[in-house]
């Protein structure tokens, strides 16, 4: 699972979801599928987000894996996002 990482700032704007993280001064703005995962990540593993956007796509599957991982691997890089250790 992952969480948000400390220092980040999380706010709603109509359909966008903006990101600021106070320590680094990095925006991230989210739309569209990136917000949805976000939204989804506190509580689904990486797996159960997959099966979620093939519901809606299921023609998409390695589009859908590629997207993930690089989602998660810039939220990551960026400092927005932490994996927790269970």
């Amino acid at each position: 699972m992952y969480k948000k990482a400390d220092g980040v700032r999380v706010r709603e704007e109509g359909e966008k979801l903006l990101l600021y993280d106070t320590k680094t001064s990095n925006l991230a703005v989210l739309e569209g599928m990136g917000k949805a995962v976000w939204m989804l990540l506190p509580e689904m593993s990486i797996e159960e987000i997959e099966e979620k956007i093939l519901e809606f796509h299921p023609e998409e599957k390695e589009r859908a894996k590629e997207f993930l991982s690089k989602f998660i691997e810039d939220l990551i890089e960026n400092k927005f996002l932490v994996k927790e250790n269970l």
